[in-house]
Formats: structure tokens, sequence, C-alpha cells
């Protein structure tokens, strides 16, 4: 459908209103979307069109539709009804929420398989719905956008693989400048490779190597998107006993690129079993993602490998977007409306950031981001309605929130702000164990803003409003906490020991209380 447009990331709403959807954007309303892939059926529900919608309902039924692909370019009669049955189900659902959009696409499998037509029709007969078959260049378009929801500024190769092909794009800060879609897919190539993996390689070489650009683009980031290689990362994850079970994010660097390989292509059936959240119909094609994977990252040699978990379908909602919708941090609106969620009307976010600043002044734009969004998180802190355990309910959440646009290492410096701003330790197992992964400079930096935020916390007495009575000045080595009357400040013994914690972060001697900015200015010229 989307065959004859440039080389760039495009704006699909207005191409699906006038040709194929006839709707209008409804924010606020419930939106459904069948995902008829080539070994995957899936139904996810969302609660509105946003930039970051909130996922309220997923579901998915392995149907292996490209499985005959290869020998007889049909799709197998059980596997047509098994495909029939699900949306049926998938169907009654989507009435059943009251989504007032339902979407269905298919891929490679109904597009190139003789009787996709057939089923096409018979889809089409059963929801009363238009059923869109995506070309080539749909699928890595959406695929695409899907990546820049999570990763707006994404520099590097992208790679979505699926049972029925495998879609590649070159992106360059965000800008899509070549793509490609493969006949390889783990589906296609399973009965291939059980039959002669030697061939299975020649044939996926073959088709690799019929990408001119590649060769000229190596040294880049990888990034990897779609079902069959997040299962490898899940075996990698598991296997490595890495504390953070999160796709979303997850770096491997070309250090540990080989052991990554070796480990997914020799790990046994038996022993992926018992690794949570890997579908077990998804065991006997992970040696196929391996060998595809391993054959692609021998071409471009990326730097390291970063998983996605956004993909096609996340890439049509964000393509539905006004241009100035995608261009909000996706970080940013999440943070800001879970701060809503904390229902606190003396709670704000942003007059927290902007009282902590004198403290960080040479702050990068990669820091100051992040303390944005730790600023409106920071309610979190003091979620009394979870007294005792805060500290570790505080971390969990954001560990295992589905933020979009951060790496692990962001993640986690998030966490352990606002674990150390409810008093937390950091010498607990709890916090321990995620911490190896951070360097010294970023933990003392999260320690420090941590301690910050429970200092705004407890000088306005959670009436942050409060705050305007209070300043914070910093110059040259000294750093000054200004207030009207110092005599209350000191009777607090949890501020005075914040201060002092601080302090000794920074590595000053202490952070002096001042009555004015000049009282500041003559203790700095004595």
């Amino acid at each position: 459908m989307l065959d004859n447009t440039a080389k760039k990331i495009i704006d699909l709403t207005g191409f699906f209103k006038k040709k194929e959807f006839q709707f209008e954007l409804k924010k606020k309303s419930k939106i459904s979307i069948i995902d008829i892939g080539s070994n995957s059926i899936r139904l996810v529900a969302y609660d509105r069109i946003t930039r970051v919608p909130r996922l309220i309902y997923s579901e998915k039924v392995f149907c292996s539709l490209a499985k005959n692909l290869e020998i007889d370019n049909k799709i197998p009669k059980k596997n047509f009804k098994k495909t029939i049955n699900a949306i049926k189900r998938f169907y009654k659902i989507s009435l059943d929420i009251k989504s007032s959009e339902l979407y269905i696409f298919a891929t490679a499998a109904v597009r190139e398989a003789l009787n996709g037509p057939d089923i096409k029709d018979k889809i089409e007969e059963i929801t009363n719905k238009k059923m869109i078959i995506l070309s080539e260049n749909d699928e890595i378009t959406l695929s695409t956008q899907g990546l820049l929801s999570s990763f707006p500024s994404a520099n590097g190769i992208m790679a979505d693989l699926g049972g029925g092909s495998l879609e590649i794009s070159l992106l360059e800060n965000g800008v899509l400048k070549e793509y490609t879609s493969l006949k390889i897919g783990v589906v296609r190539l399973l009965n291939n490779f059980l039959l002669n993996n030697k061939n299975c390689l020649k044939k996926i070489s073959n088709q690799l190597n019929s990408i001119s650009w590649l060769k000229n683009n190596k040294n880049k980031n990888f990034y990897a998107i779609g079902g069959s290689f997040r299962s490898l990362a899940k075996v990698h994850i598991w296997s490595k006993k890495y504390p953070l079970s999160i796709i979303q994010g997850y770096t491997i660097d070309n250090r540990h690129l080989k052991q990554f390989l070796d480990l997914t292509s020799i790990i046994k059936p038996k022993t992926i079993k018992n690794i949570p959240d890997v579908d077990n119909e998804r065991i006997k094609t992970i040696p196929v993602a391996n060998l595809i994977l391993k054959s692609l990252l021998d071409k471009i040699s990326p730097k390291k490998i970063i998983f996605c978990s956004q993909g096609l379908r996340e890439g049509f909602l964000y393509s539905l977007l006004p241009k100035e919708d995608k261009n909000i941090d996706p970080l940013i609106f999440v943070s800001k409306k879970m701060a809503k969620n904390f229902n606190n009307s003396f709670f704000d976010g942003e007059l927290i950031f902007n009282w902590l600043t004198p403290i960080f002044q040479n702050e990068n734009e990669n820091f100051r981001r992040l303390r944005l969004s730790v600023s409106y998180l920071s309610e979190l802190s003091y979620w009394h309605n979870f007294k005792d355990i805060e500290c570790d309910y505080a971390l969990n959440t954001i560990l295992y929130y589905p933020f979009l646009s951060l790496t692990h290492e962001q993640r986690i410096f998030l966490g352990l702000t606002l674990y150390t701003a409810c008093g937390g330790k950091i010498n607990k197992p709890v916090i321990a164990k995620y911490i190896k992964l951070l360097k010294k400079d970023a933990i003392n930096a999260a320690c420090i803003l941590g301690n910050g935020i429970k200092l705004a916390y407890l000088v306005s007495g959670g009436l942050y409003r409060n705050l305007r009575d209070y300043s914070l000045t910093v110059s040259n080595n000294d750093i000054f906490l200004i207030t009207s009357d110092k005599k209350i400040i000191k009777t607090s013994v949890k501020i005075k020991n914040t201060l002092k914690k601080i302090s000794k972060l920074i590595k000053i001697k202490k952070i002096k209380l001042v009555s004015t900015r000049s009282e500041a200015k003559k203790i700095i010229y004595k």
C-alpha cells in the first residue's frame, strides 16, 4: 500500500483516513488492534491514543501461518481454522471492552499465501471490518515508527524478525534512510532448518548479501524488534542471572555478543522450558532466530544490541499522532501522567525540579531529563498507604513500570534515586544487586538527588508550595539553604541529618543555613 513512499518517516494518518479506515481520531476512546502475524495472532487494546497509550488487554494465539510458505505457499487448513476461531474470540473481546475502533492487520503469511484472500474474506465477514494486508514497505514503516516511539533519536540499524519476514532499516538520528524486507522468518525457515541447517544458513546469507547498503554501515547500534529476538534476550537474561528481567532497553555490547550467540545456539529446549515468559511455541524456533541473528551480526558488526518491545502495533498508533505529540519525550509524558495519578493537590514535581536546580549547575541534558522525570515521580517516595515498605515499593514501581526511552542503567538510576529519597540503605540486598550495574559516579549522583528530594519534602512539610519560602544557592564550594527562620529548621533532626548526608556526598564541609542571600555573600567573601 505504501510502496511508493519516500525514504523517510511518514505520517500514515491521512493515508488510512482517506483510503481505508474512514475514521475520526478520538483521543479519549478505547482502541483495539488484531495483528495477524506469520507466527502468532495478537489482540491488543489501549485506553486511548496518546504519546504512550496504556495497554488494557493483550492476548496472543500461535497459529504458524507461515509454516508452509516454502512448501506449497498455502496456509495449512488446521492453522486456517485456528486463526478463524481466534478472530471470533478476539472480536468478541473487543466488543465487550467497548472499543470505539478496531483495526485488523495481516503481514507476510497472508500477503504471500495463495489462500490469503480466503482468510481475508472470512475475517471481514466475521468482524464486518476491513482487514488491511500490509505491504512489505508498510511493515518496515510501522516497525520503524514503533522503534521511534520508544527511542525517538534512534541511530543505527533496526531489524524486526517475524514468522515470515525480516524487516531491516537504517536510521540516522530518528530519520529513516534505507530499508529492505527479506523473505526470512523463523516459521518460514523452520522446516528448511530441520532438514538441512547448512542449506538454511546459505539461504539466509544469500538474502542478506542482496542488501547493498548493509556492508557500509558497520559498528552502529543494532535495534532488535520482534518476539523471536525478545525470546533470545530472555534466554540470555535468565542464563546470566541478570537482575532486571525487562526486555525494553536491555543492551548487550559487542564484547559479549559472541558469548550471547554461543549461549542461545547451544541451550537445550528442556532448559528453555524453565525460563519464565518464554512461550513453549517459540522454543522450536529459537535456533532459527539465533541463526538469522548471527548471520546478520556477522554482516554489520554492531557496537551493541538494544532490544525494543515496541513494534508494528505501537508504530501504527504512533503514526496517528499529530507531529507535536510525536515530539513529546515519552519518559516525561509518563512521569507527568503518574504524578497526576497521585491525586495530591499539594504535590508539584516541577517546583521540586526547579528548587533543586542550583545543586546541579553543571548537569548535562541527559541528567537534566532524568532529574525532571524523577521530580515528577518523587511522590512515590512518600506514598503513605505503603508505610514501612515504601522504599521497596518505590524502587520496584520504577524498575518494572513500562517506561520508554530508557536504558536499564537509567531505569536503575531513577529507582535508586527514589529508594534513597525514602531513606533506603544502598547496602541492602534489595538494591545492591541492581546498583552493581551502575558506575560509582551515577550511584553518587542518584544518592545526592534522592536526598535532595527528601530535603524538599521535609523542608516544605509535604506542602510543596512552601518551598517558595526557602531556596538553595551555590557559590564556589559552598551551598546555602536560605530560610527566614534558621531556628525552625535546626529543630528538625531529619532535616539536619539529610543536610549532612548531602554535604558528605557532595564532599563539602556542610550546607550552611542563612537568612538572606546577602548573608550568604558575606560568608563567601570573609
